[in-house]
């Protein structure tokens, strides 16, 4: 019989020693951190799909000259709740009796700030540093 085992983890330090002992894997495979580039590309592959689904423009232009210095170290998935939340505090605006706007680099920045915070206390948790 054949066993064929995929996984995924953001923090292989993590990982039980037992786990990764020669001859339990035969192949791991480290997939880096999107560059600068990637990061553009990822932001306009959620915001060209996000417009599509709600099939209006949802995005002000975007100044990645802004937006991408403050992004290190942010994973697809990363960039991916931060456009998401931004979007939903543009429809908690809007529910509110704000005007409807479109999401601008502010925002974004705005986002992005806040997800750092937050992203910040998770890794001090943890790592043990506030137990």
């Amino acid at each position: 019989t054949r066993v064929l085992v995929v996984a995924a983890a953001t923090r292989t330090d993590a990982l039980d020693p037992a786990l990764v002992a020669p001859g339990r894997l035969d192949h791991l495979i480290e997939i880096a951190l999107p560059d600068t580039d990637a990061q553009r590309e990822i932001l306009d592959l959620v915001r060209v799909e996000t417009e599509k689904n709600a099939g209006r423009q949802l995005f002000a232009p975007i100044d990645y000259g802004k937006v991408l210095p403050v992004m290190g170290g942010m994973s697809g998935a990363d960039i991916s709740v931060i456009m998401r939340r931004t979007l939903e505090a543009k429809v908690h605006a809007a529910a509110a009796g704000g005007p409807p706007s479109l999401v601008t680099t502010e925002n974004l920045l705005e986002a992005i700030d806040g997800y750092k915070g937050v992203r910040g206390v998770v890794e001090k948790i943890r790592y043990g540093q506030y137990l």
